[in-house]
């Protein structure tokens, strides 16, 4: 069993630890022991989406762990090469000055993977992506939550990814 202490972030259902024993790694484990089993979901859908996403998603391992705060989901924390820091998401970059610019080319990029595989996430948003910078300062896109993969039990209004694609 693994101590998390190195509180990255979090949602509504789920926190996010730096992995103590590999500074490249998060752990991401649910808040309320309901949501456990969507952690091992979610490394179902990596596998699924990963021929499709490639690198612009982030690399998960194939089993869960323990740790003191039950079990986690083990996977990439994407940093940045110039510098090493923990690569901001993209509602940050763009709060602090980024430039959707930057990344449109990676996004939209994203966005044909997804429309021509018929892939569709409903919780597709800003706090789900991040901007990692490489060592010359190019910028690109990384998505980091797959959990809101083709949910069929979510409670959006409409199910409108059942009938048209995305």
């Amino acid at each position: 069993m693994i101590c998390l202490r190195d509180y990255i972030g979090g949602s509504a259902v789920r926190q996010c630890f730096r992995h103590p024993l590999d500074e490249n790694k998060c752990v991401k484990v649910a808040k309320n022991k309901k949501d456990i089993p969507g952690l091992m979901r979610e490394v179902r859908i990596s596998q699924l989406v990963r021929p499709y996403l490639g690198d612009y998603i982030v690399h998960y391992e194939d089993e869960l762990i323990e740790t003191d705060k039950g079990p986690g989901l083990v996977c990439g924390l994407v940093r940045n090469e110039s510098d090493g820091a923990v690569a901001p998401a993209l509602a940050v970059y763009q709060e602090n000055g980024g430039s959707i610019e930057d990344i449109e080319t990676d996004l939209r990029e994203i966005l044909r993977r997804l429309i021509d595989h018929n892939l569709f996430f409903y919780d597709f948003n800003r706090g789900n992506f991040v901007v990692k910078e490489n060592s010359l300062g190019r910028k690109s896109l990384v998505f980091i939550d797959l959990k809101g993969f083709h949910k069929n039990s979510y409670s959006g209004f409409l199910k409108m990814e059942r009938y048209i694609a995305p």
